[in-house]
């Protein structure tokens, strides 16, 4: 769905199957089983759709691509009403278009590395011939014809397209450069669901980790995977959903319809909580992370790191003047700096200055949100490291505290949250 014309080299990509597979390389078996989400965090990133206000504000109506075969997408397809969002599809005549459609795309950022995003949703019907879409991309948010900058090579997962209304159609993709000249489809997988999937509500998931894509059919696994290019399993993306005009011409008399989404929800993986507060960062050799010259790198002198916990499970860390430790895509290149806090987008919530905390043993691995690269340690510099980079195990203990400081920052709390079973749909 990254461009106009994308979907002539999509269609050839979903490959067919009788029975739900693991694919490791050139290897494939068959699978049973569902996902258990009892001891993972419900995130408060995502949408009930229960205030229409709120959810206005979340999703930016239209594409990076202003249509999509026949149909032209409009804003005023799209709404918010009993506890739903709806795209519409209708037959209008309109700048040269039969058919107006309706999709929109987050503002916010889901992580990927640790998480399981999950659409409750049912499609339009099949008897008017338009595909109903929930996938993951980026764009710039900004009405232009380009994915977001400095987010090579672009993933794209096609968690859900109608292509056959029998099967979850599911489909991975890479878009460097924004361009179809240097596209690269990974295929994917139909899964037979018994009966017209748009005849009623089902929901479509994604579980990213492990060096893994996973996806579920009413949370029962439809197909695993491990990824042509490692983007796809660990970097940050927004949330899409679309009508699309890739079945051929709709059928007129069965518009107007909609696409009805419930919820779009994100868990993540289980991971102890570290508690808000001021900690030192301590590699193997005993040296600290810490500022030269306004650079990230190793010291002998301790450096003290304010860390804060977002709502999306990956943390900020800054310096007591409120330096923020970032991730700098400019030229084209990655670099760890630290200023006054980059975003990925003027609404995508600063995934450029958000990390994954993750607990290995006593200690932690730090992970860019936004690419899920580690941080790696090479020749004292702190840099971000390659796919196949082991990520620097750092140990975090308590800064002493400032007299203002709480008890609660006083302890090193590596400790397991309380989390209720999430309900099921």
């Amino acid at each position: 769905m990254t461009r106009v014309t994308r979907r002539s080299v999509l269609s050839a990509a979903v490959l067919t199957a009788v029975v739900p597979v693991i694919v490791d390389h050139d290897q494939a078996v068959a699978v049973e089983t569902d996902i258990d989400l009892t001891d993972w965090t419900l995130l408060s990133v995502g949408d009930e759709f229960t205030d229409p206000a709120r959810s206005s504000a979340q999703w930016h109506r239209g594409l990076w691509y202003p249509h999509s075969g026949s149909g032209i997408f409009r804003d005023t397809n799209v709404s918010f009403s009993g506890g739903q969002l709806h795209l519409a599809a209708r037959t209008e005549r309109v700048d040269g278009f039969s058919y107006t459609f309706g999709a929109v795309e987050s503002v916010f950022d889901l992580p990927g590395l640790c998480t399981y995003v999950e659409v409750r949703a049912k499609a339009l019907p099949s008897a008017a011939r338009v595909l109903s879409a929930i996938w993951m991309q980026s764009s710039a948010l900004d009405g232009g014809p380009s994915l977001l900058t400095g987010a090579e090579p672009n993933p794209e997962l096609d968690i859900e397209e109608t292509f056959d209304y029998m099967k979850m159609n599911i489909a991975t993709h890479v878009w460097p450069d924004n361009m179809e000249a240097t596209h690269r489809s990974f295929g994917g997988h139909a899964y037979p669901v018994g009966g017209d999937i748009s005849r009623d509500y089902h929901t479509y998931g994604v579980e990213r980790r492990d060096d893994r894509l996973r996806f579920y059919f009413d949370r029962h696994l439809a197909w695993e995977t491990k990824p042509g290019d490692p983007s796809l399993w660990r970097m940050s993306r927004h949330v899409v959903l679309s009508l699309e005009g890739h079945l051929g011409t709709p059928v007129a008399s069965q518009l107007p319809a909609s696409f009805d989404i419930d919820y779009v929800r994100a868990w993540y993986a289980p991971n102890p909580v570290l508690e808000p507060g001021d900690y030192r960062l301590t590699s193997a050799d005993g040296r600290f992370l810490a500022l030269h010259d306004g650079i990230p790198t190793l010291q002998t002198q301790p450096q003290t790191w304010r860390v804060v916990r977002h709502s999306d499970c990956t943390y900020s860390l800054s310096t007591p003047d409120g330096a923020i430790l970032d991730l700098d895509t400019e030229a084209g290149k990655h670099e760890l700096v630290v200023g006054a806090g980059r975003q990925t987008t003027s609404n995508a919530a600063g995934s450029l200055n958000r990390w994954h905390l993750l607990a290995d043993g006593a200690g932690r691995t730090l992970h860019s949100k936004f690419t899920g690269l580690p941080v790696v340690l090479a020749d004292g510099r702190v840099v971000e490291g390659s796919n196949s980079a082991t990520a620097a195990l750092w140990t975090l203990t308590a800064a002493t505290p400032s007299p203002s400081s709480s008890p609660s920052r006083r302890r090193f709390p590596l400790r397991s949250p309380r989390i209720p079973r999430p309900q099921q749909p």
